[in-house]
């Protein structure tokens, strides 16, 4: 006397929504991933030719030079930089979209300061403690 089982087809149905809902989802996460994966590659990229473009523009254009004959840093250059109105660098760099803030770093990693600046930008931006293009004189640590 054994009970004959039979199997429900409203299960089995259930049990293939179940699969196919998963499957449906996991896709979408797989796509979302890939959109936004792609998106930051390319951000990576424009970013890396934007910076190229204003290295060029610091180190070999003669009218913005920071870099003089002999490969040395010109700290006049860099202090006629760092003094001038942020707007107007960001015209003069060929920058269009974004902030920047430029500064020299050490090889140990510290924080290389020219003519009593941190650096050349935007001042929205902080090294360290002090904002961006400030002359050290009125950084508060």
């Amino acid at each position: 006397m054994s009970k004959i089982y039979k199997r429900s087809k409203k299960a089995q149905a259930w049990s293939m929504d179940l699969v196919m809902g998963v499957i449906v989802f996991a896709l979408v996460i797989v796509i979302f991933y890939a959109i936004l994966s792609s998106n930051e590659e390319v951000k990576t990229e424009d970013l890396t030719d934007k910076a190229n473009t204003v290295a060029a523009r610091l180190f070999e254009d003669t009218s913005l030079g920071l870099i003089n004959s002999e490969n040395q840093l010109d700290d006049a250059v860099f202090l006629t930089l760092a003094q001038t109105e942020y707007d107007q660098l960001k015209a003069d760099l060929g920058i269009t979209t974004g902030d920047f803030c430029i500064f020299l770093e050490a090889a140990d990693g510290s924080l290389v300061v020219v003519s009593d600046y941190t650096g050349i930008g935007n001042p929205e931006f902080e090294i360290g403690t002090c904002p961006c293009g400030i002359n050290i004189s009125g950084c508060q640590p």
